[in-house]
């Protein structure tokens, strides 16, 4: 029963809190509910398995990632979760770059260069930065980037249009301050890992990716001489995904649940949903209905996802239509003769990196592994089979480029995973408040968001937010 006395919009211990997803904003916020003393939190996941866009794999005892991959030493809070959950995780090499013939010398090879070499190019011309001189915009970025920390590294984006000098296409903010010659560098974390392009993604985006504990590892990991002791970045020896399914195990998780419609009233939500169930080999599906006190999203926030179930009003509507997303492809094939010039190297970022359709990186995690992924970012409104033909056709123009071969005896297991990433809303929605109108949405209609759209498509990020929103509006119990 409810206590009579406390008032109606404060949350109550045993108050039933519905969240809809298992990646990792979903899992993270039903973490930090029940550090908070929340008793009565469920978790409802659309699929048959945990963890969304973190996704891993196994072969031949190597777990290799297919969606978020790399942790730093800004991964705060997950790092805190990881040792509670018992993840361990081991240190990445350096990277390496790829310089990949153009379109019009199809029958040319790769070549190979070290990251510190191809990140130090002038945009546009092509011209050689001088190491002293690149090394002094690094300096640079350091300072002016610890002079945005609290505008930045704050658990929201709320309050962001009142900061004009990171209102504006991160293109621009590198000129304006004087860094265009940083915008080779750029192009390794903000267009290969799928945040849009330099030139034109919003200055918070990459500037919040690209935080003092992030890229002065990141950095010093491709220096000569000294990056093969750096420590950073790290992974998950069992992966990113088997991270989440640890956490899982500690909060109460649905899975296989299919939500129909919800419908909230002034008192309460209820949640329709469908679920298989499997006896043996039989399996059938069955209706049925969840009511609870508050509803927590944590599954994709765009509008053509939650309009399919969710009883928005057209003011609703036309808040979460701004957010749009990148569609990303991740390719694995079985490769042999992949040497990556003879170095052992665990990834190579492909120059000059390109804007659609073609591998932007060539990751091999484990050197004495044949299994190798491809990062590509394709047009969104390209149908799917039409996408996968023409990323594979493009993926054995450049294995024949490597000098590898692909090999069929495998292929059988080889994946192909085309994401919807990078929730996130354009410059003019920033300049007009979208974030501090998110803010003050926030508890609705008993509904609150989470996730990659909130703050930044990356784990960390999204980690700070969830805890941030619990801390604010469900008072420890």
């Amino acid at each position: 029963m409810s206590d009579p006395a406390r008032p109606s919009s404060q949350p109550g211990k045993d108050d039933r809190i519905a969240i809809l997803g298992a990646g990792p904003a979903g899992l993270l916020t039903a973490h930090y509910l029940k550090e908070a003393g929340y008793t009565n939190v469920i978790v409802l996941e659309r699929l048959g398995r945990i963890g969304g866009l973190c996704k891993t794999i196994t072969y031949n005892g190597h777990s290799f990632d297919l969606g978020a991959n790399y942790v730093t030493p800004a991964y705060t809070e997950i790092r805190k979760i990881a040792k509670q959950v018992g993840a361990s995780m081991y240190t990445e090499r350096p990277f390496i770059a790829m310089t990949v013939p153009d379109s019009e010398h199809p029958k040319d090879r790769v070549s190979y260069d070290s990251m510190f070499n191809a990140v130090r190019v002038e945009q546009g011309t092509g011209k050689k930065i001088g190491a002293l001189r690149f090394l002094w915009a690094n300096a640079k970025y350091v300072w002016k980037r610890f002079k945005l920390r609290k505008v930045i590294d704050a658990p929201t984006f709320a309050g962001i249009e009142n900061h004009p000098e990171v209102c504006k296409p991160f293109g621009q903010w590198l000129a304006d301050e004087g860094l265009d010659d940083l915008a080779t560098l750029f192009q390794l974390p903000v267009n290969m890992m799928g945040y849009g392009t330099v030139k034109t993604t919003p200055a918070q985006y990459a500037l919040k990716f690209m935080s003092l504990k992030s890229f002065v590892p990141m950095v010093m990991k491709e220096a000569p001489f000294i990056g093969k002791i750096v420590p950073w970045p790290k992974r998950f020896t069992d992966g990113y995904q088997r991270l989440f399914e640890r956490l899982s195990w500690t909060v109460d998780v649905r899975m296989n649940v299919h939500v129909t419609s919800v419908e909230r009233s002034e008192e309460d939500v209820l949640i329709h949903y469908q679920t298989s169930e499997q006896i043996l080999n039989e399996i059938r599906w069955t209706e049925g209905a969840l009511k609870a006190k508050h509803l927590i999203l944590a599954c994709p926030l765009t509008d053509d996802v939650l309009s399919k179930f969710l009883d928005s009003d057209q003011k609703e509507k036309d808040f979460l239509g701004q957010i749009d997303v990148l569609s990303y492809c991740m390719s694995t094939h079985h490769l042999e003769n992949a040497t990556f010039g003879d170095q052992d190297s665990p990834l190579a970022a492909c120059y000059p990196l390109p804007e659609l359709g073609t591998p932007w990186g060539v990751a091999k995690q484990w050197s004495d592994s044949d299994f190798v992924q491809f990062y590509v970012r394709v047009d969104p409104k390209e149908p799917y089979d039409s996408v996968r033909k023409s990323v594979e056709d493009r993926i054995k123009t450049l294995v024949e480029q490597m000098d590898a071969r692909i090999s069929l005896s495998n292929e059988e297991w080889s994946t192909f995973n085309r994401w919807p990433y990078f929730q996130h809303v354009d410059l003019e929605s920033i300049e007009n408040g979208w974030y501090s109108e998110l803010e003050e949405r926030q508890g609705n209609r008993h509904t609150y968001f989470v996730g990659g759209a909130t703050n930044f498509e990356l784990i960390e990020p999204i980690a700070e937010y969830a805890k941030n929103l619990v801390a604010t509006h469900f008072p420890r119990r």
